[in-house]
């Protein structure tokens, strides 16, 4: 560095430091340096150096801007002040201003931390910092950490309206929070001591913290971090940044959440605000203990759940097994005390001396429920919510298996037809599908959706015209409404368990409590009971992947409740008429278990509400005959009697038709038949 010494330099010739570290004059001491200028002129030269790229000026200051602000207002801009002016760059110039601030007047606390962060962007470094400025690694730290004052704060401390402890308490406060505070403090003139009380009541306890902490250990808003750098602190082991904590709750309460999802069908977050119906599902032994039986199905039930404590002192608790349904819950309480109050029913372990039979699914269901207990016993009749997945799944799947059943029987399908017909739902036929059919069928797939060319091309493929008959009525399985859909099931007698059998697509839609809830009703988890804590706590995928291989197990006869599409369908009755009518050919009745309707409480949960889904163990009574029946046919009819007559498949694939019939695979069937 080379030194040139200077007599007088113009004062209106010098630029002030573009990087001068002191943002703040004191008004009163520059007034008193003016006086004395005056009076004695300037004792000490200020340093300056040469610059070429600010217009109008030759020189920039380097230290002494005090002296030459004052000198300046004592004699005016022309007069020429003493100077040495020093040969340096950019960088040279700032860490020289820096030092000659500190070694005469101190610079304010803020000012420091200004200067501070300057010297750390340009060295990368707290410890070159501290090499250049003299200052100790501890002092860095500090004024690093004032930084997070906004820059109102600093210029209220540099301005001295507020205290360095006041800064020290904002340093550790949201910078979003600072401004209001600030301005509390110097209009009401609130002492450092108040405003640390303030802080410390608004604060939150890192101890109750149930979120990973790791990224708290250093973190500035943590007051045992503050403790290390400021005088002013509240208590250690205290967050000062309340949103944080608070985001970092609420996402460690959504994942947990997520987890329990998996396992709960309904997971709720109790917050202060929280208004849940909500009770713990009991068993037995107590006011609202609904029945063993009936709690197993409650289990399976959409408004079967748990809830997540968001409220403080009890943030993260979980409570596991409650019914957000307490309304329903009270019912059936108060129906199984009812029952239980009862002696107990007589049940004859002769099915020869029995009134009715059970079918496969029954006796493995019933050999489930009693193999804990020893003995059986009558249950009765339960409703739940179902998960609208299921819901959607199922109706799904009965109508692919009714238009397969309609098939099958021909003659039952022309009725269907005509009563399609004289109720108006005609148009239920699926024409989309039946196109897509008819080209099939024939090997015609470029037909005119106009009526008089389909007439033309129906006209042209007469030998096809039973087979599409059928199956275009078949078609309307997919469009009637769900109740006359029970009508057509009942009508064709569909089974469920002759197309459908438990699979991972079906229990994939459920939680694990759901599903739980389906292998205790149908026998697989009594098979299971050994491994069955083990196979509970494993993720779903595990366990629907060991549910579906038990050895042995008749799959195909464990129909699920959930899948019977008879304890939803409401009883057929008989059409009255004072004509002479023929009964329909007889059709197998199918049991029908009783159904208890719950009425359904409004809920937020994305979950339809139906009629109960019913399972006993005794078998009820059969049905009413089905409404469809057969008209004596008219002599005077103006179309074909031949229409009526039952007909087969004309196309010759008959073997493949009943192959596929047999079949048990749904998705298989409709992906192969006329109306997939």
């Amino acid at each position: 560095m080379r030194e040139l010494i200077t007599s007088k330099v113009v004062c209106s010739l010098i630029h002030p430091n573009r990087k001068q570290p002191r943002r703040h004059f004191d008004e009163a001491a520059m007034h008193d340096m003016t006086a004395s200028m005056r009076e004695h002129g300037l004792i000490q030269p200020i340093l300056i150096r040469v610059v070429f790229d600010v217009p109008g000026k030759e020189y920039e200051l380097i230290a002494g801007e005090r002296r030459w602000r004052a000198f300046t207002a004592a004699f005016g801009a022309d007069a020429a002040i003493p100077a040495i002016v020093l040969s340096v760059d950019d960088d040279v110039s700032a860490v020289l201003a820096a030092i000659e601030n500190m070694q005469r007047e101190q610079m304010g606390p803020a000012e420091e931390a200004e200067e501070c962060e300057r010297q750390l962007k340009k060295y990368g470094s707290r410890e070159e910092v501290a090499r250049h400025l003299c200052w100790p690694l501890s002092k860095i730290d500090r004024r690093l950490a004032l930084m997070r004052c906004i820059p109102d704060v600093r210029v209220a401390l540099n301005e001295k309206k507020i205290q360095l402890g006041h800064a020290e308490l904002l340093a550790a406060a949201p910078a979003d929070k600072q401004p209001k505070v600030l301005q509390a403090i110097i209009l009401q003139k609130i002492p450092v001591s108040v405003v640390r009380q303030q802080l410390a009541q608004f604060s939150q306890k890192l101890e109750a913290a149930k979120f990973d902490k790791t990224e708290c250990l250093q973190c500035p808003y943590n007051s045992s971090t503050q403790q290390s750098l400021f005088v002013e602190t509240i208590a250690e082991g205290h967050c000062t940044h309340t949103e944080c904590f608070q985001t970092k709750t609420t996402a460690m309460l959504e994942s947990m959440k997520g987890e329990l999802e998996e396992s709960y069908q309904r997971v709720e977050l109790l917050t202060s605000e929280s208004a849940l119906n909500v009770v713990k599902l009991i068993a037995e032994g107590g006011k609202n203990a609904v029945g063993s039986e009936q709690a197993k199905a409650c289990r399976g039930c959409a408004n079967f759940g748990c809830t997540i404590s968001n409220l403080i002192g009890s943030v993260g608790n979980v409570e596991h097994d409650l019914c957000f349904d307490a309304a329903c819950n009270l019912v059936k309480a108060a129906e199984w005390h009812k029952e239980s109050a009862k002696p107990a029913a007589k049940v004859n372990p002769d099915p020869k001396t029995s009134d009715t039979q059970p079918d496969a699914k029954s006796a493995t269901t019933t050999k489930a429920s009693t193999a804990h207990t020893g003995k059986s016993h009558v249950s009765k009749p339960r409703t739940v919510t179902v998960n609208k997945r299921v819901v959607e799944y199922r109706l799904k799947k009965w109508r692919e298996m009714t238009a397969i059943a309609m098939t099958k029987d021909p003659l039952q399908a022309r009725r269907v037809l005509v009563a399609l017909s004289l109720s108006s739902l005609g148009r239920e036929i699926n024409s989309e599908r039946f196109r897509k059919s008819y080209g099939r069928i024939t090997g015609d797939t470029n037909i005119s959706s106009t009526f008089s060319d389909a007439l033309d091309a129906v006209t042209e493929n007469e030998t096809h015209i039973e087979r599409l008959i059928v199956t275009a009525t078949a078609t309307c399985a997919f469009n009637v409404q769900e109740q006359d859909l029970y009508a057509l099931m009942h009508l064709f007698n569909v089974k469920v368990s002759d197309y459908w059998a438990l699979n991972a697509e079906f229990l994939a839609l459920m939680t694990k409590t759901e599903i739980e809830a389906v292998a205790d009703e149908i026998g697989l988890k009594v098979l299971l009971e050994k491994d069955w804590l083990k196979l509970a706590s494993s993720k779903k995928d595990d366990m629907i992947a060991a549910l579906l291989k038990v050895e042995n197990f008749p799959y195909n006869e464990a129909l699920p409740s959930l899948m019977d599409w008879t304890l939803l369908a409401r009883p057929q009755s008989r059409r009255t008429s004072n004509n002479t009518t023929k009964p329909a050919a007889a059709i197998p009745a199918q049991p029908t278990p009783a159904i208890v309707a719950t009425p359904a409480e409004p809920s937020n949960q994305p979950s339809l509400e139906l009629p109960g889904l019913a399972m006993t163990e005794t078998a009820p009574a059969a049905p009413e005959e089905s409404d469809f029946t057969l008209l004596e046919p008219d002599a005077d009819m103006p179309f074909l009697p031949d229409m009526l007559e039952p007909a087969g498949f004309s196309s010759g694939d008959s073997a493949e038709i009943a192959r596929l019939l047999d079949s048990t695979d749904v998705d298989q069937l409709v992906a192969l038949t006329d109306f997939a």
